[in-house]
């Protein structure tokens, strides 16, 4: 991508920017997040629009055109990382848990995943280990909020 460029503003659970709370932070305070995240990737082809740099007597060359599919296969994963850690990737079960990532199936099928990923790291540093995640609806719904409180994390 040409020119473009990305800026990632932290979060917490309630929302509030957090960039300033830990900006002192060392890389060490750093290295005892768990970073939290799933993401989708299509299989096949192309999810969103393609920007596309050519001339117009470019227009149907080969190399500038794309295959169009009406409808995309998805592969959902979900991870998480802490660290300089190996850290583990879960595809997700579309079948048994759903075509997408609810607060439920989530307290259900990755919540305990990530409370064993804490505890196992909070030992392994024997400090308190923070975990991270997006402000995505399951990450952040009440139910997951006391989840991970009840647990602890």
């Amino acid at each position: 991508m040409f020119g473009a460029v990305a800026t990632l503003e932290l979060t917490s659970l309630q929302g509030a920017p957090i960039t300033e709370r830990y900006k002192v932070w060392a890389a060490h305070d750093w290295s005892k997040v768990i970073w939290s995240n799933e993401y989708a990737f299509n299989v096949g082809g192309a999810p969103f629009r393609v920007w596309v740099s050519r001339t117009a007597e470019a227009e149907f060359e080969e190399s500038c055109l794309l295959p169009k599919f009406k409808k995309l296969e998805s592969i959902v994963v979900w991870g998480f990382c802490i660290g300089c850690g190996e850290d583990p990737l879960i595809i997700w079960d579309k079948g048994a848990w759903g075509k997408t990532i609810s607060a439920k199936g989530y307290q259900t099928d990755i919540v305990p995943l990530l409370d064993y990923f804490w505890n196992n790291e909070s030992a392994r540093t024997n400090d308190h280990v923070y975990i991270q995640h997006v402000n995505a609806s399951p990450h952040g719904a009440r139910t997951t909020v006391a989840d991970l409180q009840d647990r602890g994390c």
